[in-house]
């Protein structure tokens, strides 16, 4: 599970003083230009309708494309859990499978819907996190993985002690140095850069790398 966790956009500001132009030029027109602006006015306004419909149609359609691709997997990994609670490798397959729907709703920023749903499947991938970490808090992976999904339900104390304890007894374990980096940023900033700095210098792969250095540079820049 990666780290990735929405100001009114300019074509909103654009759009207000267009209106406001429009009604000054329709209240000084007369005759045949006041005629001319309502019909453009009305035409704007139904294509913005017809526009805003579209966009809840696609967005609608988004949702049902990215539940229709996790339901029936869901569903069978909860069975197998069902009977096998205590299974930490199914548990945390399930717990994976609720954490990659949740952020695959996310990704739909233009709907109310998708992010209420992908809220909602990222608090049972977190039951789940929790449930296969409580079966081994020693797993760095699954305990890492839950950090994680507390960053996203918004715990990040919680995750921040979760992945602390993770480096603590694995402490060359770059994923996690980066995201205890990423989950400090907001509250503190002096332990966050040495959480990145320390992912730095453990990381092995380069990509990796590379991501913790241009972390770790934009963070020391919003410190000055």
């Amino acid at each position: 599970m990666n780290i990735n966790k929405e100001h009114s956009p300019a074509w909103v500001k654009i759009t207000i003083w267009i209106t406001i132009f429009a009604f000054v030029f329709a209240f000084i027109a007369v005759g045949f230009l006041q005629v001319i602006t309502s019909i453009k006015n009305n035409s704007s306004s139904s294509s913005s309708s017809t526009s805003s419909s579209s966009t809840t149609t696609s967005a609608a359609q988004q949702i049902s494309t990215v539940n229709s691709q996790y339901q029936t997997s869901a569903v069978s990994s909860e069975a197998l859990v069902k009977k096998e609670p205590k299974n930490k490798t199914q548990v945390a397959s399930l717990a994976g499978l609720y954490s990659q729907w949740g952020t695959a709703l996310l990704q739909i920023s233009n709907s109310t819907e998708a992010q209420t749903q992908a809220a909602e499947k990222l608090q049972t991938a977190n039951k789940y996190w929790k449930q296969a970490y409580d079966l081994d808090p020693n797993d760095k992976e699954v305990a890492g993985d839950y950090a994680t999904s507390l960053y996203y339900v918004g715990d990040t104390q919680g995750a921040i002690k979760v992945a602390q304890e993770v480096v603590k007894k694995n402490p060359k374990y770059a994923t996690v140095w980066y995201n205890l980096g990423i989950y400090q940023s907001a509250t503190n900033k002096s332990e966050a850069i040495k959480s990145l700095e320390n992912a730095i210098k453990y990381e092995t792969d380069a990509t990796q790398k590379k991501s913790a250095q241009e972390a770790l540079a934009s963070l020391k820049k919003s410190s000055n």
